[in-house]
Parts: structure tokens; C-alpha cells; sequence
């Protein structure tokens, strides 16, 4: 048995209210104090002495214990390399139609891996694409693109 004893407080039985637990479930040997039953009363909270049962722990049958093991990825694992093409060559320019989040995210990785000489980006918003470019070209000197 545990060897400390808990006081049972009216705050305990105001806290299980507002939380709409009817049943405040504590140990045997715990403390209730007069105004904590005057309150569960009152609240119709009930009182009792017996802890909450746990749920029964989960039985995992050997195929699936097995199975669970085998399947399991090794924490040394990392992920191949890419392939590097033999053929891939520098463009002299690309164009991308769409300065929004993928067009301008897109447009930044085509310049920090320099796939092209000249990279235009197409929108149909006004002033959008040069912003885009603008703010690319400002941070070519972080990026080194």
C-alpha cells in the first residue's frame, strides 16, 4: 500500500465537475475532508473509495510479436544515394509559368542548383513574378545562387 495519503478537497470535487466526471474515484486511506462531501453531494458527484481500473494489458499473439520484428527498420539504415545522370546538362533558360509558393520555391532551387543560365518566372498578378525575382536575387548573396 502507499505509504502517502492524499486530501480529498472541495477544489478536487469542483475541478472533476467542471470537467463532467460524476464519479471521483481515490485510494483507500485517503483523506475526505466535511467540505468535499458536502460538494460531491451538492454537485451529485459521487465519492469513491476504490482507484480506477486499469485497462488489461494487450496480448499480442507470436505471429504478430514475430511479424512486429521482422518488419522493423534497422536504425543504421539510411536512404540510397540519388542517381546521378550521366547525361544532365545546364539549360540556357527556364521558364515558370506561376510565381506563387511552388513556382517561387521551385524557381529558388532551379538557381541554387544552377540548372539554368537564365530562369523567367510568368505570372499573371501584376508585379508578382518581379517581387519573386527581386527577393531571389537579394538573397543570391546568402545562397551563393
Amino acid at each position: 500500500m502507499n505509504s502517502q495519503r492524499t486530501v480529498i478537497a472541495e477544489e478536487q470535487v469542483r475541478d472533476a465537475f467542471r470537467r463532467g466526471r460524476l464519479i471521483l474515484n481515490y485510494r483507500p486511506g485517503d483523506i475526505v475532508t466535511a467540505q468535499a462531501l458536502d460538494t460531491a453531494e451538492r454537485l451529485n458527484v459521487s465519492l469513491i473509495d476504490q482507484p480506477p481500473e486499469s485497462p488489461p494489458p494487450v496480448e499480442t499473439d507470436g505471429v504478430t510479436a514475430t511479424r512486429r520484428a521482422l518488419y522493423r527498420r534497422n536504425p543504421g539504415w539510411a536512404a540510397p544515394k540519388p542517381a546521378v545522370s550521366p547525361r544532365a546538362q545546364t539549360l540556357n533558360k527556364l521558364a515558370l509559368v506561376g510565381a506563387g509558393g511552388v513556382g517561387s520555391h521551385l524557381a529558388h532551387l532551379a538557381a541554387n542548383s544552377q540548372i539554368a543560365e537564365e530562369i523567367s518566372l510568368i505570372d499573371i498578378l501584376p508585379g508578382a513574378a518581379e517581387s519573386i525575382a527581386l527577393d531571389l536575387r537579394h538573397a543570391s548573396g546568402i545562397t551563393g545562387s
